[in-house]
């Protein structure tokens, strides 16, 4: 006989008890499955997500440097300003 604890002996349970304990490690382990599953799904939508902000990013950057190099800062700066006065008033 192959035993797989260290402590071998006789333990004499209702069947109530046993079907409780059988149905509590099934419950256990489907909630384990779903908590799995679950965090795959969160974990698929954090690298879409990050993919989707460098993305952004890079398109930020290359808006920046087309404004930058065209001089079209000076005209943002003015627009903005006006901007902010009109919403002051």
């Amino acid at each position: 006989m192959d035993e797989k604890y260290t402590v071998v002996g006789r333990v004499e349970i209702g069947t109530d008890e046993y079907r409780d304990l059988i149905e509590s490690v099934l419950r256990k382990d489907r909630e384990a499955s779903e908590n799995r599953n679950q965090y795959w799904t969160e974990q698929a939508k954090v690298k879409e997500l990050t993919k989707e902000l460098a993305a952004t990013k890079e398109q930020l950057e290359l808006y920046k440097l087309f404004i930058t190099e065209n001089t079209l800062a000076k005209n943002f700066s003015i627009w903005k300003a006006e901007r902010l006065e009109k919403d002051c008033d």
